[in-house]
């Protein structure tokens, strides 16, 4: 299990950071995680508590149901709505 940073480290990494580390995330499978950080550095309060919930439930089930994967799905989808197009593609290119 990774170890997530607080809201405040998350946002002030730079992009450069961020995306490396989403990067290295996706190679080790922490896909949900990245779905937390992204919400984190870019969403709003019910976003960043979605996505933790999906990440609770997520390792409490040990697998990643249908269920929980179209909320994570979601939780991104909204996220990525409120970004430009160009944050969307860079960030999509390290999932």
């Amino acid at each position: 299990m990774l170890t997530i940073p607080n809201t405040n480290n998350i946002k002030s990494m730079s992009i450069y950071d961020f995306l490396n580390q989403v990067d290295f995330n996706t190679d080790q499978n922490y896909h949900t995680e990245n779905v937390v950080m992204i919400a984190k550095r870019f969403g709003s309060d019910q976003d960043i508590e979605c996505a933790e919930y999906v990440l609770k439930r997520h390792n409490e089930e040990s697998c990643m149901t249908e269920d929980l994967k179209t909320l994570r799905d979601y939780v991104l989808e909204n996220v990525f709505s409120k970004l430009d197009y160009s944050e969307v593609q860079n960030i999509k290119s390290k999932l």
